[in-house]
């Protein structure tokens, strides 16, 4: 099924190709577009013999998206991306990240002769840049995640609508997802485990029993064993790098940056299915809002929801015994961001 689909993909990309060729002649740069807009984002307070009490705090996230464009009057190719990075920190304890994301999407589409139609060629990348903490305490941080731990790859070949302006409606009936989750990372999370959890800088530098730095096999074993049986993670068991799934794919994005004059507004829902779990739906959706004071100073809104069934929380419950258990189920996930930011947007 694998190389039957990048079989397909191949076959699209080449009459794309062939279609492209035919319209060399005519190539001008004003086909090309460009745009780039790098970002800060700051919140933060301060106290200083404040009675009623308080703590110190900064927020920064840095923000860069853009994308680069080519159309002609048959082809149209985009390739878009954003990133986000950011972290929060309290007086007297470390930075924690509070977002961390890598997103690239290209799509080369082939004008349709009916009108408001396009067929598309999508593909589609999610991770992040750092490991990423589930946050316990000021000093006790369980590894989640890292680069490409897990990354997200998807390609299709679908029918694009867009007769609607500032809205674009992908559907592809044939889609293939790839789950990344790199060794490097178990190997983290194991001594991430044998640690108790507590966050890399307060791993001793020596053990004054031995002499080691590092932990020896032998005693990370145990971890290694409990984990086997224990870790449920994007859908792969312990120590697995990859897993394939294909099944239909939906997405709709929304994007007017003069909604209404300062306001702004991008959207973006993404769904996705597997033909062999049909009742275990990926849904995100993302939304922007942009509130700009001038050319250089914004508000910004941030809002995520998403559901992942393969992304399990542990949670505590009373089993038929009565006796407290814990169990590993999948929630609604949902995270937002407000502040205030500065920015310069570079275009074509």
């Amino acid at each position: 099924m694998k190389k039957t689909i990048v079989f397909l993909f191949f076959i699209l990309l080449s009459v794309f190709v062939v279609n492209a060729q035919g319209d060399d002649s005519n190539a001008n740069p004003k086909n090309w577009r460009y745009n780039l807009k790098p970002g800060l984002n700051y919140s933060g307070s301060s106290f200083r013999d404040w009675f009623d009490g308080g703590n110190q705090l900064v927020s920064m996230k840095f923000n860069s998206e853009g994308f680069v464009n080519y159309q002609n009057e048959r082809v149209i190719w985009k390739n878009s991306f954003m990133m986000d990075h950011g972290f929060t920190k309290k007086r007297y304890q470390k930075a924690q990240i509070n977002v961390d994301k890598l997103d690239f999407t290209s799509s080369l589409s082939l004008i349709g002769k009916r009108e408001n139609f396009m067929y598309t060629f999508l593909f589609s990348l999610k991770s992040q840049f750092t490991e990423g903490y589930n946050y316990l305490s000021s000093t006790q941080w369980l590894l989640q995640s890292s680069f490409f731990a897990p990354g997200y790859i998807k390609v299709d070949l679908g029918i694009d609508y867009i007769g609607v302006e500032n809205l674009n409606i992908h559907l592809s009936p044939l889609s293939e997802k790839t789950t990344i989750v790199r060794e490097a990372f178990y190997d983290k999370k194991v001594i991430n485990e044998f640690w108790g959890g507590y966050e890399p800088s307060f791993y001793p530098e020596e053990d004054p029993h031995s002499g080691r730095i590092e932990p020896t096999e032998d005693e990370l074993l145990p971890f290694e064993t409990q984990l086997e049986t224990t870790y449920e993670g994007y859908g792969l068991a312990w120590r697995e790098n990859s897993k394939f799934e294909v099944g239909p794919n939906f997405r709709v994005l929304y994007e007017n940056p003069e909604l209404y004059k300062f306001f702004g507004m991008k959207s973006r829902l993404d769904a996705f299915v597997s033909y062999t779990e049909l009742s275990k739906p990926d849904i995100d959706w993302e939304t922007w809002l942009t509130i700009n004071f001038n050319d250089y100073v914004a508000f910004n809104i941030n809002f995520q929801l998403k559901y992942d069934y393969d992304v399990k929380f542990q949670e505590n419950y009373i089993d038929e015994n009565g006796m407290s258990a814990v169990r590993n189920v999948s929630k609604l996930q949902f995270r937002n961001f407000l502040g205030f930011g500065v920015s310069y947007t570079f275009n074509k």
